[in-house]
């Protein structure tokens, strides 16, 4: 059995592992979850299974740099060159062409040059970008934690994951607290995914339904775990999606299709010309004069021969005249003048041709999360129980504005700057408790050539509601000095919920956040401090009717609420304690934003003529309305 027959039937059986129990998976990885793998065991597992890299499908230097530039003109220039030099030097004489040849093999020479040089530069910057993201990873080996590069895990190694790391390999959960990762880059949903170690799928589970899985180039959104590795390289979820892109050819370009065949006709077309040009010379134009035909009353063969080289040449040159020697450079300064133009945009384009193929398009299908979108979560509204606000500034930069709105059933009305949210009590509590009940972090990080940006370490969803808290401008440090955490219950997929316990002075305050239909029947009031009023049917009715309203409308509402407390309640049903009797104090509005400059690229590419698709998991509903929001939904769309 060949290594690679080996790999192959090693990563079919790999691809069952989310539906092995496992103690079996255990045994059959051959680990010990406490200890690791030893050292003996990674070298025989890396020999056996390779460095943990997504292979690279490279061609050979003639089929990545020379073949895409050879076309039936290029051929027939290169062709012509080579016979006119071999005329030369073989029969030398006054009538020689091999300026002509110089100046043929000079234009496929820069052609050459050109599109090699693009694809070398085109290749180092992406595996530029590549080394940037490689990073660290946490492993136990030999029974202690140790850091390595990531393409050195092998299947069976123990691996050790916390908030914000980058998952570096297909791997089954040991054992997790509170997990949840972000799968944006394999499934393009931007909506953290929980994690739970003790289910089980059945074996044709799809991906999404692989709870007990983590995946090669994903993210921890919140938590920690524990976990096996499975697989590693081209052999992991993602490797298998970038190895069948990498083997996907759409054929020739449309330019070059029509440059060889006009090149096909006028290269049969110069043959006869050529052909018919060495006849003529050598035998119609003497006979039509009444001269001697020139072989014939040669003294010799190499005079013969030489005639012979000479008609040729002519023939050569007179039969190149049709061809359009100008098309090969004005095509390539043409396309490099595209490229560069690109470039300044931020896009690597790796074949030279690949541009002209970008005008002819007339369909665009895009993802939404991350593409058309930030795959960044921002509030957008908020409702405190009396009034609405809305939300100004982009991702998760603490820079923004909140305005407030008129009726929350119409929010067209003016907007008015909230100066100072201390002078609105219910907007104050409900900013703390989505700031204080939170389990994210936000920070400035570096990005090489393009500055900083504010990086979420967590959800998502606590991210945005953080940035709101801090958009408010109250400051930070007051609040939580006030409000220090005692205990916290964090969130769960069977709960959808989380709350914090935390003291206030003498007192004891509760924040909780979740979805509207698991907090609403767990609050018995509504409103804030002084205006609280018994949270009645039809007060529920209603707000469900707000939230179901902006839900459709494509937004993740998130409800908020609190409970004070005289004393901290007995631990066995502190959490029910803490989660029960609420005050509802309003909702958040939460939406991944379009990007910047989309909807314009959307209206010049339909002024173009270009239909552009929007490609997304979402709701139906929530898709058109992102759709419509984007220019990309119109009279005659269709969602399916």
């Amino acid at each position: 059995m060949t290594a690679d027959t080996a790999y192959d039937i090693a990563t079919e059986a790999r691809s069952l592992y989310h539906a092995i129990p496992l103690p079996v998976l255990l045994e059959e990885l051959d680990v010990d979850p406490e200890m690791g793998l030893s050292s003996t065991a990674v070298k025989s597992r890396i020999d056996e299974y390779g460095t943990n890299e997504i292979p690279k499908i490279r061609g050979s230097f003639w089929k990545v740099y020379l073949a895409p530039i050879l076309n039936w003109l290029i051929n027939i220039y290169i062709i012509s060159s080579v016979a006119l030099i071999f005329l030369a030097y073989m029969f030398p004489s006054p009538d020689n062409q091999l300026g002509q040849a110089m100046v043929w093999l000079g234009i496929v020479i820069v052609n050459a040059l050109v599109a090699i040089f693009q694809q070398y530069r085109a290749q180092k910057k992406l595996e530029a970008l590549e080394k940037l993201s490689l990073g660290e990873a946490r492993v136990l080996r030999n029974g202690s934690e140790m850091n390595i590069t990531p393409t050195d895990i092998v299947p069976g190694d123990v691996i050790i994951l916390e908030q914000g790391d980058k998952i570096p390999a297909d791997a089954r959960i040991l054992q997790c607290s509170n997990l949840t990762t972000n799968e944006a880059s394999l499934t393009g949903e931007s909506v953290p995914v929980t994690k739970i170690e003790s289910i089980l799928p059945a074996e044709d589970a799809p991906l999404t339904d692989m709870h007990n899985m983590v995946f090669f180039g994903t993210f921890i959104s919140t938590g920690s775990a524990k976990v096996v590795t499975t697989t590693t390289g081209g052999g992991t979820e993602i490797g298998k999606i970038q190895g069948t892109l990498g083997e996907l050819n759409t054929g020739d370009i449309p330019l070059r299709k029509k440059v060889n065949l006009l090149a096909k006709y006028l290269g049969i077309a110069a043959i006869i010309l050529m052909a018919t040009s060495v006849l003529w010379q050598l035998f119609m134009q003497p006979l039509l004069l009444g001269q001697e035909i020139p072989i014939y009353i040669a003294p010799g063969f190499q005079e013969v021969m030489e005639i012979i080289a000479s008609r040729i040449t002519a023939g050569i040159t007179r039969a190149m005249t049709i061809m359009p020697i100008n098309i090969p450079l004005l095509t390539t300064i043409v396309l490099l003048t595209g490229v560069l133009a690109m470039a300044k945009k931020g896009v690597i384009i790796r074949d030279l041709s690949a541009v002209e193929s970008l005008g002819r398009v007339s369909v665009i299908c895009s993802d939404k999360t991350g593409t058309l979108t930030r795959n960044q979560m921002v509030v957008k509204y908020c409702w405190d129980t009396e009034f609405l606000y809305t939300v100004s500034g982009d991702g998760y930069d603490p820079e923004g504005d909140i305005y407030k709105l008129g009726d929350p059933t119409r929010n067209t009305g003016e907007q008015s700057l909230v100066s100072d949210v201390a002078a609105w009590p219910q907007l104050l509590e409900l900013i703390t408790c989505g700031g204080i009940n939170n389990d994210a972090e936000i920070a400035l990080k570096e990005i090489p050539d393009q500055g900083t940006i504010w990086e979420p370490l967590g959800d998502p969803t606590d991210a945005a509601l953080l940035t709101l808290f801090r958009k408010s401008g109250v400051d930070e440090q007051l609040v939580r000095e006030r409000y220090k955490v005692i205990e916290e219950f964090p969130f769960e997929s069977e709960l959808k919920r989380m709350s914090r316990i935390c003291q206030d002075g003498s007192n004891f305050v509760s924040f909780a956040k979740g979805a509207t239909e698991v907090l609403l029947p767990r609050c018995s009031t509504i409103g804030n401090g002084k205006k609280t009023a018994t949270f009645t049917p039809e007060a529920q009715e209603r707000v469900k009717q707000l939230v179901d309203g902006y839900a459709a409308r494509g937004y993740r509402v998130i409800s908020l609420a609190k409970r004070r407390m005289d004393a901290l309640p007995p631990e066995k049903d502190a959490r029910e304690a803490a989660e029960s009797d609420l005050t509802y104090l309003g909702f958040a509005c939460i939406v991944d934003p379009p990007r910047e400059g989309v909807k314009h690229a959307v209206e010049e590419c339909h002024s173009a003529g270009i239909n552009v698709v929007m490609i997304t998991g979402d709701s139906a509903a929530t898709a058109k309305t992102i759709a419509e929001d984007l220019g990309i939904y119109g009279q005659n769309s269709l969602v399916v």
